[in-house]
């Protein structure tokens, strides 16, 4: 089997492309719930760097001032994720019939499928608002000292808790 140049510009590329998309894979760092969070992107952040969003999920699901924001994002995102798939079969039981050359495609379930999608759209658009107030209730917790380490101030109490230390206000 005779190799040309067409298959070792290709081999050249997938080792190229193999080897930048490995590479450039982003460092995580582990999540510190004493400081604050920022979203870019869909990636939580700590001082502009990503952090391992399965502990700030944990973290923030279990954190009383965040708990019923993050719960509601979670029911809105599986709420999304279902709607989303019934829409898109609905559509595709009309498009099928459209392909097929029915003579009476079912359009209803088309226009149907088309709701059920757009709805989809803004619960998925209301479940990433949700997971932003509970980054926000989160940061709204947290107190900048004079030293720069932030500090949990707990909801109706004189108590503050930092990494190493607790103190009390009034």
């Amino acid at each position: 089997m005779a190799r040309g140049p067409r298959t070792a510009c290709a081999a050249l590329a997938l080792v190229v492309l193999a080897g930048t998309g490995c590479g450039a894979a982003p460092q995580i760092k582990p999540y510190d719930p004493s400081k604050p969070i920022e979203i870019k992107k869909g990636e939580y952040l700590q001082e502009g760097e990503i952090v391992e969003s399965r502990a700030v999920r944990k973290d923030l699901g279990h954190d009383p001032r965040t708990k019923g924001h993050w719960r509601r994002a979670d029911i809105l995102y599986g709420s999304h994720a279902a709607t989303g798939m019934a829409g898109g079969f609905l559509i595709g039981w009309y498009l099928g019939g459209v392909i097929t050359e029915e003579p009476d495609p079912a359009w209803e379930a088309g226009v149907v499928g088309g709701a059920l999608i757009l709805t989809s759209v803004g619960l998925m658009i209301w479940s990433i608002h949700s997971r932003h107030q509970a980054v926000e209730a989160h940061n709204a917790g947290l107190r900048a000292a004079p030293g720069g380490q932030a500090y949990l101030q707990l909801p109706d109490s004189p108590f503050i808790v930092g990494p190493h230390s607790v103190g009390v206000t009034w």
